[in-house]
């Protein structure tokens, strides 16, 4: 439980650089499959969002992309501190 913790830090670590430089990519992996989320920050403060969820193996799962802006990345970063 405190290793997820410990991950969702440094991915909140990651973000607020990201935020901050509009520059940068963060990702979190699943290690109980082939499950991610990747949030890679474009040019002009774009933002591209893509994952899986659930593993690729199971009945089950979904493939994602989209863009956003750094507003919605600011909105990602406090739902995780809050979370948190």
């Amino acid at each position: 439980k405190s290793e997820n913790f410990e991950l969702c830090n440094v991915m909140i670590k990651e973000m607020n650089n990201m935020h901050k430089d509009l520059k940068g990519a963060c990702e979190l992996k699943d290690y109980d499959s082939d499950a991610f989320i990747t949030i890679e920050m474009k040019s002009l403060g774009h933002i591209s969002i893509c994952g899986q969820i659930g593993g690729s193996h199971e009945d089950h799962n979904m493939r994602f992309k989209f863009t956003s802006d750094q507003t919605g990345l600011a909105i990602v970063l406090r739902s995780l501190q809050t979370s948190l």
